[in-house]
């Protein structure tokens, strides 16, 4: 079957449902390419719609075959996210050890299985000896990570966090910008996973991903391209010598930021396993974007991290 031939079919759904369901009232939310997504007004609508394709009322149409029926799943997403990718030498376990303390449930970080198996729900074995020794010797770093800001309350869950990292992780960097952020200490395993950075003593709790800056050439062009995506200005950017740490903080909600930053004393390198996600309220117009799918656009910033797009139905 030709492309334009699944496309007619496809675009014609909801006027061909309406014909042979005309007793069932819906409403075609959005189309795209070989799928379409409906919303029926009562339970029974759904169900005559199901015992329809159970019973092969509903296979073909125009010279398309309708091939199966998902029910969607409504999410309610946060503005942005790491997602990092993982394989059989990756670890996401020893990440969650340190993250678990600040919050059971984390929508900020999701681990997706190279392998094809969707999103891991199990641990992996973590990195070899040999990979985490690397790691430290390079001195290079990921050039995303996550801040977790505990509130001066929870500091018993601070040191939880901050004990799981000590004991197992093999990079930790106390204070990089003391200048910038007080109470900070950085944390990892190897290039593969984002760092983990530990801020105590917060006034309330919260949430920060972080693009580190590779090159301060490249501080201005970072910003741009951010607030480009993000469709705001950072409420906090300081621009300084290449001497000096430099940042750019958006507010992404009451209590997440992006922070786009440039610390002299890290070496930090992108990553083909991390992606950050962001979500735009409409379609973006960034320099070599790509869309994957209906509200997804892929491209990377300007110093070649992974930057995902994506926009959500109202």
């Amino acid at each position: 079957m030709s492309r334009a031939d699944i496309n007619s079919g496809v675009n014609s759904v909801s006027e061909w449902l309406h014909k042979v369901m005309p007793q069932c009232q819906f409403t075609e939310i959005r189309t795209s390419g070989s799928w379409s997504l409906l919303s029926f007004k009562s339970k029974e609508d759904y169900q005559i719609l199901g015992t329809s394709f159970m019973t092969s009322g509903l296979k073909e149409f125009n010279s398309a075959k309708l091939l199966s029926i998902e029910p969607a799943e409504v999410v309610d997403p946060p503005r942005a996210y790491l997602q990092v990718s993982l394989d059989t030498t990756s670890t996401i376990s020893v990440l969650m050890e340190v993250i678990t303390p600040f919050a059971a449930s984390f929508p900020f970080l999701k681990a997706c299985d190279t392998q094809g198996q969707g999103q891991r729900s199990t641990p992996v074995e973590p990195p070899d000896k040999q990979q985490q020794s690397s790691a430290m010797a390079s001195n290079i770093q990921s050039s995303m990570a996550i801040i977790l800001m505990f509130e001066g309350r929870n500091q018993k869950f601070a040191l939880r966090a901050k004990q799981a990292a000590m004991n197992s992780w093999t990079i930790n960097i106390a204070d990089p910008y003391p200048e910038l952020i007080d109470s900070v200490s950085f944390h990892g395993i190897g290039m593969d996973l984002p760092l983990v950075g530990l801020k105590t003593g917060c006034p309330q709790t919260g949430v920060q991903l972080v693009v580190f800056v590779q090159k301060h050439a490249n501080f201005k062009a970072m910003v741009r391209f951010y607030e480009a995506v993000i469709g705001e200005k950072p409420h906090q950017s300081e621009e300084k010598l290449i001497t000096e740490a430099n940042v750019a903080l958006f507010m992404l909600s009451a209590r997440s930021e992006l922070a786009v930053i440039y610390c002299p004393q890290f070496s930090t390198k992108t990553h083909i396993s991390l992606a950050l996600h962001i979500q735009v309220k409409a379609t973006p117009k960034v320099k070599g974007q790509i869309e994957v799918s209906d509200g997804f656009w892929c491209c990377t910033d300007p110093e070649g991290n992974k930057v995902v797009l994506f926009s959500v139905l109202k």
